[in-house]
């Protein structure tokens, strides 16, 4: 991320959720939050979005750190592997 102090997305991770089942994911903006989550059931990727509704510029991020994603993640123990974007993406209706 290249200015922590525009943090405009967070994801709060219950405390009933132990700490070495989750971990957060770096990405080059404050305005996607990206944890991994993972269990007996698979690993699941929650990427909590904020959009500015001036332009759709976050979708393309998002779209080739989930391809950096899928390349990473082949071949991995977990057979379950599942993706969330969280937000609403209808960013041309305010």
């Amino acid at each position: 991320m290249k200015d922590p102090t525009k943090t405009r997305s967070v994801i709060l991770i219950h405390t009933d959720i132990l700490t070495n089942n989750w971990t957060q994911m770096d990405f080059k903006s404050g305005d996607v939050t990206v944890i991994r989550l993972k269990g007996d059931w698979g690993m699941l990727t929650l990427c909590n979005v904020y959009n500015d509704c001036d332009h759709d510029d976050m979708v393309g991020l998002l779209r080739t750190f989930q391809r950096k994603l899928e390349e990473t993640d082949q071949g991995h123990q977990h057979k379950q592997m599942h993706t969330i974007w969280l937000r609403d993406f209808n960013w041309h209706h305010l």
